[in-house]
């Protein structure tokens, strides 16, 4: 027969390893909701990411090869400017946009951008949760508005344009 100090110790022992095991349980939860959210590797966009000066100021855009970009990331004025292939007229209005990535999603309002190039623009402030939701990322991540959903992956090219923006 067990004595009663030695079940007091055994249920304390229990209950400590009830509680690590539920704490274990949400981290891993949490984290496959977070792998659960970020789009699949399979649905990543064709092309590739590459990073330009231009006009005095730093971009990354992503597209096929020797191809126009159908997203760029900029930083004009301490701003960043977030481009999308596929313009709207100007009497079409704005329309929002949303970035999710494995830790969770902003919007962005996006319009007519008024260039040769039919694309989409909006601009966020370089402290906007959305710059850093991508600046964390390692999974890809998703635009979703406009034509269709994309999917990209992650990349230090457009990193370096958020974190030259927030440096002003």
């Amino acid at each position: 027969m067990t004595a009663p100090r030695d079940t007091a110790r055994i249920l304390m022992l229990a209950a400590a390893a009830a509680v690590f095991a539920a704490c274990g349980g949400e981290d891993r939860a949490r984290k496959e909701a977070d792998l659960a959210a970020a789009p699949p590797a399979s649905e990543i966009a064709e092309g590739a990411w590459f990073y330009k000066e231009s006009n005095g100021y730093p971009w990354a855009g992503y597209g096929p090869p020797r191809s126009e970009a159908f997203f760029v990331v900029s930083c004009e004025g301490g701003r960043i400017v977030f481009q999308r292939a596929g313009g709207r007229g100007p009497s079409e209005g704005a329309e929002t946009f949303r970035i999710r990535t494995a830790e969770g999603a902003g919007e962005i309002v996006m319009e007519d951008a008024g260039t040769e190039l039919p694309m989409l623009s909006g601009v966020k402030e370089p402290d906007a949760e959305i710059a850093r939701l991508l600046l964390e990322t390692r999974a890809p991540f998703a635009v979703e508005g406009g034509a269709g959903d994309i999917v990209l992956p992650p990349d230090e090219s457009y990193r370096r344009v958020i974190r030259s923006c927030r440096r002003g």
